[in-house]
């Protein structure tokens, strides 16, 4: 769960710098995954879980744990995956998402 909670963290409505960027990386490349499952772990599971928080009104949401991220990412623990809706939020998002994984890549070298 640590990466899915890393990387959850592009989705807050606060401004992220090179330290977080940096932090995010270790985490992803302390998991052991290879770059190609983390990023469809981003692009396929956080993106449309964690996602739809950019679009709310309320300001800065507080996905901070474990039960929450189980949770918001319960369609794709329970194997349903998210749907239209996903894709959707995966196309709205993706020239950002795709910025973010450049930033956060630990092998250095963006998927495609």
């Amino acid at each position: 769960m640590p990466v899915w909670l890393a990387m959850g963290e592009l989705f807050l409505d606060t401004e992220l710098d090179a330290a977080d960027h940096g932090r995010i990386r270790r985490v992803l490349a302390e998991s052991g995954y290879d770059e190609a499952v983390l990023h469809e772990i981003l692009r396929r599971e956080v993106t449309p879980g964690f996602g739809p928080n950019l679009f709310a009104v309320a300001g800065a949401w507080g996905c901070r744990n474990e039960e929450d991220a189980r949770r918001l990412l319960r369609p794709v623990i329970a194997g349903t995956g998210f749907g239209w809706m996903g894709w959707l939020v995966w196309r709205l998002l993706r020239r950002e998402v795709e910025a973010d994984w450049r930033r956060i890549n630990p092998f250095g070298v963006a998927a495609s």
